[in-house]
């Protein structure tokens, strides 16, 4: 979760799984298996930014969706982010923009590119 959801603040960039793993394993950060992950994220947090720089930003991305991949594309966005603001164009193309964790953007991004072919409009807000 914390991969996902955390950025290194001078970067801009998710840290690596394997990354938050080494800090916990410095930071002797133990896991209690009968805890939910919501429960356990404050204290493991406290507990890595000593160690590394963590920082707990949005991304917001504007996509446009040709017509003919819009109802795939919406199950791909919607299960990954939260929609901001959506508008279909005179053409059919689906316009939306959706808030997401910076650790998944990249699958989302890859995941629209592939699905349209690279016809797909992508920007950071």
């Amino acid at each position: 979760m914390i991969s996902t959801e955390a950025i290194d603040p001078t970067t801009k960039l998710p840290h690596p799984a394997e990354r938050i793993r080494l800090a916990m394993a410095e930071a002797k950060v133990s896991i209690d298996m009968f805890k939910t992950v919501e429960q356990q994220f404050d204290h493991v947090v406290s507990r890595l930014k000593p160690i590394i720089p963590l920082s707990f930003q949005k991304k917001i991305l504007y996509f446009k969706v040709p017509a003919q991949y819009a109802g795939k594309a919406q199950a791909i966005v919607r299960r990954n982010g939260a929609v901001q603001e959506e508008n279909w164009g005179s053409d059919g193309a689906w316009e939306v923009t959706i808030q997401l964790s910076p650790g998944i953007a990249d699958n989302v991004v890859n995941q629209l590119n592939s699905l349209t072919h690279g016809a797909v409009k992508i920007e950071e807000k």
